[in-house]
C-alpha cells in the first residue's frame, strides 16, 4: 500500500494544472468538490480534515466523483504515514480510507475524555451570571458548551431519529443557559419557556 501510495502522490504531484482533474468532471461540466487547480504545476486535495473526520464520505465505486476521491483519500493517506513514527506507520498502513486510519490512530492514543467531559458538565451546572454582562456570560457559556461537544458529541446519523436528537439537544442548551440567567431576566426567561414551538439558542 505504501508504494501505491507514493506513486499515486507523485502522479498527483506532477498534474497540470491545464489538464482536467477527471474524465468524468470534464464530461459533467460540473464544479470538482475535492480538487484545486491552479496552484503552480500542482492539483491539491481540498478540505483534507473532511477526509479524516468523515464529511466527505466515499462515493459509490460508479459515481463520476469516485476518481477524484480516490486520488485525494490516497493523497491524505500519504499525508498522514509520513507525518509518523515508521513504528506507528507499519502498523497502521494498511487501511484504505484516511477516515480508518485515523480512526485508528484514535484508538491507538486516546487517553479517555472522561474527566474532560465531567468538568465541562460541572462547569456547565454552576455557571451563572452574576457580574458578567449578558454578552460576556454567553460567550462564556457558549465556550463551555462548544467544548463539552466536542468531547461528547452527538452521533453522525441521517436517520429521523438524528433530528429530535438535535432538537432535544438544542432544547437542553438554550435551557441551561437560562438557568444562569440573573433574576432581572426572570420575565423574559418565562416568556421563551412557554414558547412553542421551543426557540433556538440563535432565536434567543
Amino acid at each position: 500500500m505504501a508504494s501505491a501510495q507514493g506513486s499515486a502522490h507523485s502522479n498527483l504531484a506532477h498534474t497540470q494544472s491545464t489538464q482536467p482533474v477527471s474524465n468524468s468532471n470534464t464530461e459533467s461540466n460540473s464544479p470538482n468538490p475535492f480538487l484545486l487547480s491552479g496552484y503552480g504545476s500542482s492539483t491539491h486535495c481540498q478540505e483534507e480534515d473532511s477526509f479524516v473526520n468523515g464529511k466527505i464520505a466515499k462515493p459509490d465505486i460508479d459515481s463520476p466523483l469516485y476518481e477524484d476521491w480516490e486520488s485525494c483519500n490516497t493523497m491524505v493517506l500519504s499525508w498522514l504515514i509520513n507525518s509518523m513514527h515508521v513504528n506507528v506507520s507499519s502498523n497502521i498502513m494498511y487501511y484504505e480510507t484516511a477516515r480508518e486510519m485515523w480512526l485508528e490512530l484514535q484508538n491507538l492514543f486516546s487517553q479517555g475524555n472522561g474527566p474532560k467531559i465531567y468538568n465541562l458538565q460541572r462547569e456547565i451546572s454552576h455557571i451563572s451570571q452574576n457580574q458578567m454582562s449578558i454578552t460576556e456570560y454567553y460567550s462564556k457559556f457558549k465556550k463551555l458548551w462548544d467544548q463539552l461537544l466536542h468531547y461528547e458529541p452527538l452521533p453522525a446519523c441521517t436517520c429521523g431519529a438524528m433530528k429530535i436528537l438535535n432538537v432535544e439537544h438544542e432544547k437542553a442548551y438554550v435551557m441551561r443557559f437560562l438557568m444562569g440567567l440573573n433574576e432581572n431576566f426572570e420575565i423574559v426567561r418565562s416568556q421563551i419557556l412557554m414558547s412553542e414551538p421551543f426557540p433556538s439558542m440563535n432565536k434567543v
